[in-house]
């Protein structure tokens, strides 16, 4: 952080080249932040691309999941796949994330349970960014207020389940 904060305040702003131009020398304090094996760093940057790919397309709401849509030109897109964990673990014992098509995703119920923590992560997250600012104070209350919800509609359900 202090380094950025050193660009920010040398430059007046900070752009990703500052970022890597200041970390080049092999003393500088971001050099270890970085892959400076070319061949690696490619590669590395392969799979963020192939990654960022699945995560990004989106299609029709009902060609993507599948479903009838009474409507389709006035519904929004959704993503046409989701990153879930299915089982067995790899052979080190993590967890094997995978990404599958969404129709496939919502119709099981581990993966779908995936699919709906991945959004309330999000939810969190949009939360953390942009609760500071002013403008955004209701809108914060209010995704605030729907994750306060799910989290008693889980508990509602984990006790139905002992029951």
């Amino acid at each position: 952080m202090e380094e950025l904060t050193r660009l920010y305040e040398e430059k007046g702003g900070v752009e990703p080249e500052d970022v890597v131009e200041a970390a080049t020398p092999e003393d500088a304090p971001l050099h270890p932040a970085f892959e400076w094996d070319d061949g690696e760093a490619a590669e590395r940057y392969r799979l963020l691309k192939a990654a960022w790919m699945l995560r990004s397309l989106v299609g029709p709401r009902g060609e993507v999941l599948q479903v009838q849509t009474v409507e389709a030109s006035d519904e929004p897109d959704v993503r046409c796949f989701a990153l879930v964990t299915i089982e067995p673990a790899d052979d080190e014992g993590e967890a094997n994330r995978v990404y599958v098509p969404m129709c496939v995703a919502v119709r099981d119920e581990s993966m779908r349970e995936d699919v709906l923590e991945q959004a309330r992560a999000e939810l969190r997250s949009f939360v953390r960014k942009w609760a500071n600012l002013g403008e955004c104070v209701e809108l914060v209350k209010g995704v605030r207020r729907l994750l306060e919800e799910d989290k008693e509609d889980e508990k509602d359900g984990e006790t139905s389940d002992e029951e």
